[in-house]
């Protein structure tokens, strides 16, 4: 018998199956894995392609869908009103320098927050408080600007024949004029070093890298570092103590030598050849 069905093409021969209807029934699931129709089994359709092409369809929408939602984002963030600055915040500072901040500041209100750029809020800020050593902007969305100021810490008195300031431990000279803090040490700089501004700069790092060095007894007794001219760094000592420094050579040695000599209660210590120090006298009682 011929086998024109092809379902009955699948199968070599009938024997077991008692006659075609057999055969047929037996490899009719085999005849659908392998794609044939229904209504043609003759034909056998290969969806291989068509799967690749729906694929790459949907990777394609995928990734326009997502440029278009990351624009539409960077717009709404970057121009529009909806993320604006309504609140502006100043921390650091204490309560006069803060309000003097936020009347130099620029008019920042209903600008857009991620717009809001450091450089003019930074100039108005060092303008009024000359103290900030640094400045830092943080936004908390939606609406509010935080203005971050990190003010110098004072560290000595310095006094010139201008005027007097503050040193911080960077040897930057600032704040106002004539107003000492009575719980700094008193850097005096000569006349000399006072009339050139890089001589000045010299002489308050200077003093504050020896202040730096100096041993917890000796620092807490410091009333005043004089500096007539870069070799001839004096300190003064309470109790009439002086300490004759000379220039910024080996400084921690020299620092290391008067923790070791102060338990002599001297009145002059002489440092400026730490290989040879001296002492002369004897400090006043207190």
């Amino acid at each position: 018998m011929e086998r024109s069905d092809p379902l009955l093409a699948l199968c070599g021969e009938t024997r077991g199956h008692g006659d075609d209807d057999g055969c047929r029934r037996c490899h009719l699931d085999r005849a659908l894995a392998l794609g044939f129709s229904a209504r043609n089994w003759g034909s056998h359709l290969d969806f291989g392609y068509f799967g690749f092409a729906v694929k790459r369809v949907r990777w394609v929408v995928g990734v326009f869908g997502a440029i278009a939602l990351i624009t539409g984002f960077i717009l709404i963030i970057w121009f529009s009103a909806v993320f604006d600055v309504r609140t502006v915040k100043v921390t650091g500072l204490g309560p006069s320098s803060t309000q003097a901040v936020r009347e130099a500041l620029p008019d920042l209100t209903g600008q857009p927050l991620s717009r809001v750029t450091k450089e003019p809020i930074e100039q108005a800020v060092r303008a009024v408080a000359p103290e900030a050593a640094s400045v830092t902007l943080q936004r908390s969305w939606p609406h509010t600007l935080v203005i971050s100021v990190r003010p110098r810490i004072a560290v000595l008195n310095v006094r010139t024949p201008a005027g007097g300031q503050w040193a911080d431990a960077e040897g930057v000279v600032f704040g106002p004029m004539n107003r000492p803090k009575h719980n700094l040490p008193l850097l005096i700089i000569g006349a000399r070093q006072s009339r050139v501004d890089g001589d000045r700069q010299l002489a308050v790092l200077e003093a504050t890298t020896v202040l730096a060095a100096l041993p917890p007894a000796a620092r807490q007794r410091l009333d005043s570092i004089s500096i007539s001219r870069p070799d001839q760094i004096t300190l003064r000592l309470s109790r009439g103590v002086s300490v004759l420094w000379g220039d910024l050579a080996e400084t921690q040695r020299k620092a290391t030598i008067l923790q070791a000599l102060l338990p002599q209660k001297a009145a002059r210590y002489d440092l400026s050849v730490p290989s040879v120090p001296t002492t002369a006298g004897q400090e006043k009682r207190s």
